[in-house]
């Protein structure tokens, strides 16, 4: 009864669990390390500790999750919709997913749902912003916005009327990593420099741990808790992107974690603490020269990623077209404010095409964009690292 709830809060644990005691009779091997399992997922179940109660007075550890602030929950919980999502799409059920990417299921915050869609539908238009660059670049070029984009992923129409639904998952589920969650990222810092010294610090704070809830969800935050199964990829925030690109580009700590997550903690703690003390200018510099930044790096590896693995594939050879389109779709417009020309080269070659080779150009000319671009977004290239053992594979 159980189990096909605990699918849509993390397959990971599903998995493992239904190995563990499904058809079963033989001892369990480590009961205690399937107890934390379980409790790893209560939250997500809708349910407390004190609910469950203790087996015979034993006290068995459990602790509610409280890793994100009340306010901020709710936005680290938005994870589970981004999940549940792409297993309603696995069976097809695409009405269903349209309804929970639209109204919501995991991230109810006082009285109502925060959904993906309405982080899909702003609409800025101011360019000395991300996201008003990425709508207006959008808006110029006759491409689709953020919101349409997922939609017709979810529903396959238009560019997604005859590809495969592999393909539309991957659409989606990076659109939603990448696209969804860098500008929702960018737009809560951005609040949080807004309200500073304000005599709002409670409210800049939250918005500043809302920006962290965004990029490490619940998922990702339960794998910093415990070695669990979470560890496989079933997140679905920028953390899990980040973690599954420092493999191939050589920026993994020695856990297997990906070095940049450290980069993104230093700035949660230093920007809280320019917050209380209301060193403003601090922040907004803090906001400009590295978070909006730092945030890019799984992007962009995961662009470069997809540029080696889809080369001269179509749309009958690769399952991955679109998570390099989507990914694509994030970075193109910021680079195209300073470098128009590598823009151009970038989309041309990770945008699919009816009947077109992807790549058609190289991933080597794409890898030489990305470089000749990194300056004009003032990311470190020491920060992407180097994609194995290509010969071009060091930007």
């Amino acid at each position: 009864a159980i189990l096909p709830q605990i699918r849509l809060c993390n397959p990971g644990a599903f998995e493992h669990m239904t190995t563990a005691f499904v058809g079963k009779i033989e001892k369990v091997d480590n009961p205690i390390d399937d107890v934390n399992l379980l409790q790893s997922v209560y939250s997500c179940l809708g349910i407390t500790c004190e609910m469950v109660g203790e087996f015979r007075g034993r006290h068995d550890g459990c602790v509610d999750d409280t890793s994100f602030p009340d306010g901020a929950m709710p936005y680290a919980s938005i994870d589970r919709d981004m999940l549940q999502i792409g297993v309603l799409m696995e069976m097809e059920a695409y009405d269903a997913a349209l309804d929970l990417y639209n109204y919501g299921r995991n991230s109810l915050n006082d009285w109502r749902y925060i959904t993906l869609k309405e982080f899909a539908t702003n609409e800025s238009v101011d360019t000395n912003v991300p996201l008003g660059q990425f709508i207006n670049y959008n808006n110029d070029n006759e491409k689709p916005q953020m919101n349409e984009y997922i939609t017709n992923a979810i529903k396959g129409e238009h560019t997604f009327q005859s590809v495969t639904r592999t393909q539309r998952e991957w659409a989606v589920k990076r659109s939603l990593q990448g696209t969804l969650s860098y500008y929702a990222i960018v737009e809560k810092v951005s609040n949080a420099v807004d309200l500073c010294g304000k005599a709002k610090k409670d409210q800049a704070a939250l918005e500043w741990q809302r920006a962290s809830a965004l990029a490490i969800g619940s998922i990702g935050k339960a794998t910093m808790a415990t070695e669990t199964v979470y560890e496989e990829y079933f997140g679905q925030t920028l953390f899990t992107l980040a973690n599954e690109m420092c493999d191939p580009f050589g920026t993994c700590t020695a856990s297997g974690k990906a070095h940049i997550i450290d980069a993104w903690m230093d700035q949660e703690y230093r920007g809280l603490s320019f917050i209380e003390n209301e060193e403003c200018l601090e922040l907004a510099r803090l906001v400009n020269t590295e978070v909006k930044q730092k945030f890019l790096v799984p992007i962009i590896q995961g662009l470069l990623h997809y540029a080696v693995i889809n080369e001269n594939q179509d749309e009958t050879q690769s399952d991955t077209i679109f998570a390099g389109e989507a990914l694509a779709r994030t970075v193109v417009p910021l680079i195209n404010k300073e470098n128009p020309m590598e823009a151009f080269l970038i989309q041309e070659n990770m945008e699919f095409a009816q009947g077109t080779k992807s790549v058609k150009d190289g991933s080597r000319n794409v890898f030489k964009a990305i470089a000749s671009s990194l300056f004009g977004l003032s990311v470190d290239c020491s920060l992407i690292g180097r994609y194995g053992s290509l010969e071009y594979g060091d930007i």
